[in-house]
């Protein structure tokens, strides 16, 4: 089943720019972007 990733609707709605996320959430921009326009196939998480 794949993960829709719409991060650029909530961006919008809370006035947060990419590089604000990018920095909150520990990844860079460049990977942020790359989520953004789809072009990840997997994603590694961390449950710890």
């Amino acid at each position: 089943m794949p993960v829709t990733v719409r991060h650029d609707v909530m961006l919008a709605r809370r006035e947060v720019r990419s590089k604000a996320l990018a920095q909150a959430v520990g990844i860079t921009e460049a990977n942020l972007s790359l989520l953004r326009s789809g072009k990840v196939k997997g994603l590694r998480v961390s449950t710890w």
